[in-house]
């Protein structure tokens, strides 16, 4: 049987997919979701696995789809859960009695379920109003995922009919057993996303083209509720600490899996200044670190998308830049400069200051340290913020050195032409 195949789209639909992902990754490990990973840039699932994964699967007395019980068990962090379970509502009653039934028929599950729909859809949530907070607690919500692997089947065999704008590929099709809560989930509105998503009893309420709304298939549903996993969130950064969420989008899954996986380790580890450098560093560290060869995908734009709020932002490189930075030897020699401020001259194709630079550190390295003047002393910590680059005179001669080896390497690439 032919795999369940995703293909890359606009960007909100491909945060859901890496979303997903990594919902998955986190409980059937790394390898088993890398191998659906395609070098076309698509997803591909054999249909027993995806089938598996939309299967109920028993939680105490109750069933939920496998696939929901990972997500829910993904979401719910234990402290806040517990801090939400011992809080009380206007009435006075503790969360944890007043839920006690469900942690009575789905043992501890049953907490986690409920605080998860309370967490999606109640007001002042992301998804508020999309789910009925009756229709989760009565796994209304579940029989329409346990539905997707039938739909996509009669999708397959079908010749006609309504197909989903967000994927393009499945028919909005519904099992029609809780039809107010389907009509609801089929029409894209500001439920869906509050940014951008209309809302037909306000305005505007409608698109640039008329339409009220977008059909949705009940996967892309599915997948838009992962879309905040699949973002990185900036506000524990000193220099980037202005509540922004960014996600590495791309035209294939298999770089945005890496690069945004990628965006997350630098994150935690340098002291990063601005979007278009985390952007920057992390091609570099693909090209350095990634065995698989991406090939025509590389060449394809990749931007970053920033929501802060509810504005929502895109930053990119020019291509010329992209293809230095995924060039392994440049990549790699930058990987080992290990300057910020030589990076950003690359970001900003200042190629020309790389070998000034250079020029001005060696005629500062062919004298003993010692005899290093004020403003010599004050240009090298303006521009070298390692220590192992500037230390001494032998230490500072290597790093120019290494500037002259990135500029001929950057000179070459640009010479032979863009491929």
């Amino acid at each position: 049987m032919n795999p369940i195949t995703l293909y890359p789209g606009n960007w909100l639909y491909n945060a859901g997919v890496v979303g997903f992902l990594r919902v998955i990754a986190e409980h059937e490990g790394l390898e088993y979701v890398q191998s659906w990973l395609r070098d076309d840039g698509t997803v591909a699932i054999e249909q027993n696995v995806f089938q598996d994964l939309f299967s109920p699967v028993s939680v105490g007395s109750k069933s939920v789809p496998k696939a929901l019980k990972y997500f829910v068990e993904y979401f719910c962090d234990p402290e806040r859960l517990n801090e939400w379970l011992d809080s009380k509502d206007t009435k006075g009653e503790q969360t944890r009695e007043k839920y006690r039934n469900f942690a009575q028929e789905m043992e501890d599950f049953g907490y986690k379920f409920i605080y998860v729909g309370n967490h999606l859809f109640a007001s002042r949530q992301p998804f508020q109003n999309l789910v009925q907070i009756k229709e989760w607690q009565d796994f209304e919500f579940c029989r329409v995922l346990e539905s997707i692997p039938q739909n996509l089947q009669t999708t397959s065999r079908a010749s006609s009919g309504r197909t989903c704008d967000i994927c393009g590929s499945s028919l909005i099709q519904y099992p029609g057993r809780e039809p107010k809560l389907e009509k609801r989930l089929a029409k894209f509105q500001h439920t869906h996303f509050t940014v951008l998503g209309p809302s037909e009893g306000a305005f505007p309420n409608s698109f640039w083209n008329g339409n009220s709304s977008l059909w949705v298939c009940p996967l892309c549903v599915y997948f838009m509720l992962h879309r905040d996993f699949a973002f990185i969130n900036l506000a524990d950064n000193s220099n980037l600490a202005d509540g922004s969420r960014i996600f590495l989008n791309a035209p294939s899954f298999q770089v945005m899996w890496y690069l945004n996986r990628l965006v997350r380790e630098i994150y935690t580890r340098e002291n990063i200044a601005s979007v278009r450098e985390i952007l920057g560093m992390s091609l570099i560290e693909l090209a350095v670190r990634l065995e698989t060869q991406l090939g025509m995908w590389t060449e394809m734009n990749i931007e970053v998308v920033s929501i802060r709020g509810e504005e929502v932002s895109f930053c990119s490189l020019p291509y010329e830049v992209v293809q230095l930075l995924l060039d392994r030897r440049i990549a790699s020699s930058l990987a080992r400069i290990g300057e910020i401020s030589v990076l950003r001259m690359v970001l900003e194709k200042r190629f020309g200051e790389i070998l000034e630079m250079g020029e001005r550190l060696m005629m500062i390295a062919a004298k003993p340290e010692k005899s290093w003047g004020k403003s010599e002393r004050k240009y090298i910590n303006s521009q070298i913020g390692l220590e192992r680059n500037r230390k001494d005179e032998v230490k500072l001669m290597g790093f120019a050195a290494s500037l002259f080896s990135l500029h001929a390497l950057i000179e070459e690439r640009m010479g032979g032409g863009w491929r």
